[in-house]
C-alpha cells in the first residue's frame, strides 16, 4: 500500500515554488480554462518582506 501514496503524492508539488516551475495537473489545461483560476498566481508572487 506503501506505493500507491507515493504517486499521488508525487502529483502534489511539496514546495509553492515548484508549484509555479510544473503545473499541479498533469495535464496542461486549455487556456479557455486556465483564465479562470487566477488563484494559482498569487502563489508564485514572492513573498512580502
Amino acid at each position: 500500500s506503501r506505493n500507491v501514496r507515493q504517486p499521488s503524492r508525487r502529483l502534489k508539488p511539496s514546495s509553492p515554488r515548484r508549484a509555479c516551475l510544473q503545473p499541479s495537473n498533469p495535464n496542461p489545461e486549455p487556456l479557455h480554462i486556465r483564465a479562470p483560476k487566477p488563484e494559482a498566481e498569487p502563489a508564485c508572487e514572492p513573498r512580502p518582506r
